[in-house]
């Protein structure tokens, strides 16, 4: 497939084709009433847009829903982080990419300002932990060239566990599907609660 309205995707799909492959989006985030959401402190509105997500989890995660509730009210957060344009839903389905470097990223409906922190675990995870069996090269690729932009912000556990929680559930309630051929039915809920599981 040659490239379309400024590039390839970064999975390899045409910019113009779509495709159901990939439009598994992680949703939730989507759903999340920033508006409405307690704003004056950013350790509030973090622990109410992760309970939202655990909320949203199918029966299928709910022995983990207690230590998921868990590690987010332990959570030790800064007070008041700068914060940054969050991308939700930024992973290699969406972004163009030419001549090696991305020269878009899309699907910015309903964006979102957060910690740095936690746009860093949602791009991991999304990134390195999503498509491939071993993230770990994807994982030290993505910090360095963070890095190489500005200073790897810290990322604590309960950013890790938000941004897996959130990437599980899509806005109609669905289990997504991660991995490239898709994990569909029993294998996509283990791929979450195996990942849910290794933060906990």
């Amino acid at each position: 497939m040659g490239p379309a309205r400024g590039g390839q995707r970064a999975d390899g799909g045409d910019a113009a084709a779509g495709g159901a492959a990939f439009e598994s989006e992680t949703a939730t985030d989507k759903g999340f009433d920033a508006a409405s959401a307690d704003d004056s402190d950013w350790e509030t509105w973090f622990a109410a847009y992760a309970r939202e997500g655990i909320a949203a989890l199918p029966p299928a995660f709910d022995g983990l829903r207690e230590r998921l509730e868990e590690a987010v009210a332990a959570a030790s957060l800064p007070a008041n982080p700068p914060s940054h344009l969050y991308p939700w839903d930024f992973r290699p389905g969406n972004a163009l990419v030419a001549d090696g470097r991305v020269t878009a990223v899309l699907d910015w409906g309903q964006p979102m300002a957060a910690a740095p922190g936690l746009a860093v675990a949602k791009v991991e995870h999304l990134v390195a932990d999503w498509y491939v069996e071993d993230g770990a090269p994807l994982r030290r690729a993505f910090r360095a060239g963070y890095e190489s932009v500005r200073p790897l912000p810290a990322v604590p556990r309960a950013y890790r566990v938000a941004a897996v929680v959130r990437s599980s559930v899509d806005s109609a309630g669905e289990v997504t599907r991660p991995g490239y051929p898709e994990r569909t039915g029993t294998a996509a809920v283990d791929f979450h609660r195996a990942r849910l599981d290794a933060l906990l």
